[in-house]
């Protein structure tokens, strides 16, 4: 069974033709085909960055899961802040 194709229009600034029609013949395909390798290129790259936000918030999942300060040592991280925030505001 043939692939069945819908003709589309779209409009392209210059500067972008001009490189579609330049991978057009480096590649030796149609100008069409440069559009769908473009389009599938950037499929998978948003699939990759969706990959590196999942990576990210693991990452955040296990610090925020890690043992935390004691209730004494967050009693005197948040004295030395305050300690440091008016120091230098002193300057």
């Amino acid at each position: 069974m043939p692939k069945l194709s819908t003709k589309v229009t779209y409009f392209l600034d210059p500067a972008t033709v001009l490189e579609v029609r330049e991978l057009s013949v480096a590649w030796g395909v149609a100008k069409s085909e440069v559009v769908r390798r473009a389009v599938h290129a950037a499929t998978l790259q948003k699939d990759t960055l969706s990959d590196r936000q999942s990576a990210v918030l693991d990452a955040l999942d296990r610090l925020q899961a890690s043992p935390g300060l004691s209730s004494d040592e967050r009693k005197q991280w948040v004295e030395d802040v305050a300690a440091e925030r008016k120091a230098s505001s002193q300057r």
